[in-house]
């Protein structure tokens, strides 16, 4: 059972310690910090706020500013509150434990561009539907050349041009996402490749970006004087978000080291020895010089009104242009990008994986570091961070917390790959990294939410499906795989109101907001951390809206919402104990009619048209099976509100959170109507969590199951 193998796996790893969160982790995103002085001023309300909701677990933060991290674990220690740390720790000198704080470690860069990906059209069979292919070469400056096999190439194909058939151009362009957008439009990466900002002055910033070409050079015209040129290298981007503006460059004519010459001549070639097959060509170029062109920012919301960010730089676009002068045959395997704290990690393993777990132990062994569960690496890692992730986990003892971090779902960018399958992130990072740890935060109360089933894709129910529940199944699918993964969601606990509408997500309704505690437990979760504990806003001003927040130099709490997260967290702790001891055998929905896919004794389930609001059905079920062949199943009413618009808010988009109340409706309880089979002997069914037996009337039986709610129940007979 899962339990027994967690249970045993902590006797092993840490004999002389049980966390607080065990069996079960019941957590959420507090960030708390012994540094800023509000955290300093406010953590003893704000550790009493998470032990009255009945939280085990929180991700806290520490960094440099911290004069004593062991003041603030020893409290959450008192408190009975483990802790995921997330270590924000930086400094350069190699000397200081605090240069091999993960989170910077992390936030490091490195991806393989394959030559031969143009376009959605698949080089080998089914390529263009793989995930981790996700990228092509945009037309926008169009490039010369073909695909063409070659069994000595990484993906035994590459992209070849001949000096007799093409003519002298571009043998790769820009970078973008292979597939169209739903808008039929190419869409370029933007800031999807984010760099820690390790030298806060630019003077001291000797970091650089390092491209290297894998390529092979043939028939070289013999006419040529050394000096001519056979390759030339221009480093741009475009600018704009998603689309294609104006070009910008970071190339210097002149540059005089080998490693940051723009411009590879037959005399560059004669001096690597004249290779006869692939080779390395590898160019260098500063980050100051990323950032004079604009390429490299740390405006991260494309506003220049708004504070720069204190720890990122990203790319606004990246094409590591690679232009052929066509006196030769040139045949480009792949294109490898790679930043300087990757490129550390990967040339010095021995030296990194000493300091890094050096570094674990000093936060784990200071007084109350022992409530250290996980170790939380950067938060949503892009493309380019995988690679990081993987060496990290490899250089990490096992001994040692696990390393873990969100797995962000990136709904901006969907693209169709082919009749229904869409390029989906969280399977890309699957794909790449194999995380340990699966903790999908898929939050799907946004904006565009809509509450009526006429308003199609953006109705509730089919947001719940495509943005909650389908991660839900493939984060499941995926941890049962090993019994060594484990699958965390993030629950949605948050909205972002800007004081005029609401950004990104949106704070949803009392009983959706039950719904979205209680889904989870259909999918069998070793545990679950919330987002988020803190907001800064009030429901006026700007600001994140959680279940309590900044309010001056105090904090204030949202009851409402406070409220229903201190009745519910127990019930889902206790559901989520006992349902460790099951076996998860798959999620359904139920909707009006018959529906037949239950085990036995029933026959059936039946879910009438209420008539009471615009739709009635949605029942989501999780079956499960113990040992002894017992079967369970958790019921989830997902029919929870419905929106009433108003003149002034036609949309739940700009509806004030002290307008809830005025502007949705709850739905009335739903009635679940069972058939038991003829021949079942005595059947019955258990409430779990009360107890109490439900016994059908000539096998009939009848149970209502309230907006949001969640029925567990088991079924028996003799």
């Amino acid at each position: 059972m899962k339990r027994l193998a967690i249970f045993l796996s902590l006797i092993i790893a840490l004999p002389l310690f049980a966390f607080h969160s065990d069996p079960f982790p019941m957590g959420v995103y507090s960030y708390l910090q012994n540094s800023k002085s509000y955290y300093v001023k406010n953590k003893h309300a704000i550790i009493a706020a998470m032990k009255d909701l009945g939280y085990n677990i929180n991700v806290i933060e520490i960094h440099n500013s911290d004069p004593n991290p062991s003041e603030l674990l020893t409290l959450l220690d008192e408190a009975g509150i483990d802790a995921i740390l997330t270590d924000k720790c930086w400094r350069n000198d190699p000397k200081d434990s605090r240069h091999y704080g993960l989170v910077a470690l992390s936030t490091s860069n490195y991806h393989r561009f394959e030559a031969e990906f143009t376009s959605e059209k698949a080089v080998k069979p089914g390529d263009n539907t793989d995930h981790k292919f996700w990228y092509g070469n945009s037309d926008t400056i169009p490039r010369t050349g073909r695909v063409v096999k070659d069994e000595k190439a990484s993906y035994s194909h590459a992209w070849h041009l001949n000096k007799n058939n093409d003519r002298a151009g571009w043998a790769y362009t820009d970078i973008n996402y292979r597939w169209k957008d739903q808008r039929n439009l190419t869409i370029k990466p933007y800031f999807e490749l984010r760099f820690h900002n390790r030298h806060l002055d630019a003077k001291t910033d000797t970091d650089s970006l390092y491209i290297t070409y894998r390529l092979k050079l043939e028939n070289i015209d013999p006419r040529l004087k050394e000096s001519d040129r056979l390759l030339s290298i221009e480093i741009y981007g475009h600018e704009g978000r998603d689309h294609f503006g104006k070009k910008m460059t970071t190339v210097k004519e002149g540059l005089s080291q080998q490693k940051d010459r723009r411009h590879f001549t037959l005399a560059d070639y004669k001096a690597l020895g004249s290779p006869e097959g692939y080779f390395d060509l590898e160019y260098a170029i500063s980050y100051n010089d990323l950032r004079e062109a604009g390429i490299m920012s740390d405006d991260l919301d494309d506003n220049p009104d708004t504070s720069p960010h204190w720890w990122w730089f990203a790319l606004r676009h990246f094409a590591p242009g690679l232009y052929w002068h066509g006196n030769s045959d040139l045949t480009l395997d792949y294109i490898d990008f790679e930043d300087q704290i990757h490129r550390d990690l990967r040339l010095n393993p021995r030296e990194f994986k000493e300091n890094i777990n050096d570094r674990i132990r000093e936060l784990i062994d200071i007084p109350g570091g022992h409530i250290v569960r996980y170790i939380y690496t950067m938060d949503e890692p892009q493309q380019g961070n995988l690679s990081a992730l993987n060496m990290l986990r490899e250089y990490v003892d096992e001994s040692l917390p696990p390393l873990a971090t969100a797995t962000y779902d990136i709904h901006s960018r969907k693209f169709r790959m082919a009749k229904d399958q869409y390029w989906y992130y969280p399977q890309m990072v699957r794909d790449i990294c194999q995380p340990p740890v699966m903790m999908p935060d898929a939050y799907p109360i946004v904006p565009a939410t809509r509450y009526n089933p006429r308003d199609g894709r953006n109705f509730l129910q089919n947001m719940l499906d495509e943005r909650l529940l389908t991660p839900y199944k493939n984060a499941k699918e995926y941890v049962l795989e090993s019994p060594q993964r484990e699958f965390i969601p993030i629950p949605q606990s948050f909205g972002d109101w800007n004081g005029r509408q609401w950004s990104s997500w949106m704070l949803p309704p009392l009983a959706t907001q039950k719904a979205l505690l209680f889904l989870p437990l259909c999918y069998a979760p070793d545990g679950l951390v919330y987002y988020q504990l803190l907001g800064t806003g009030d429901g006026d001003r700007g600001g994140s809206v959680a279940p309590i927040y900044m309010e001056g130099d105090g904090i204030a709490k949202f009851d409402k919402m406070y409220d229903l997260l201190k009745e519910h967290n127990p019930r889902i702790l206790k559901t989520g104990e006992m349902l460790l001891d099951w076996h998860w055998l798959g999620a359904t929905n139920y909707n009006v009619g018959k529906n037949k896919d239950l085990p036995a004794p029933i026959k059936y389930l039946r879910l009438k048209n209420d008539r009471k609001g615009d739709y009635a059905g949605y029942i989501q079920a999780g079956y499960y099976e113990n040992d002894e062949g017992e079967k369970l199943m958790v019921l989830v009413n997902r029919r929870t509100d419905k929106y009433l618009p108003s003149k002034a808010h036609p949309t739940p988009a700009t509806l004030p959170m002290a307008q809830y109340d005025e502007h949705y409706w709850e739905y009335p309880a739903q009635r679940l109507y069972f058939t038991f089979y003829v021949n079942a002997n005595n059947p019955r069914l258990m409430n779990m969590e009360s107890g109490e037996i439900y016994e059908p009337h000539k096998r009939k039986l009848e149970l209502d199951i309230p907006a949001g709610e969640m029925l567990v129940l088991k079924f028996m007979q003799d």
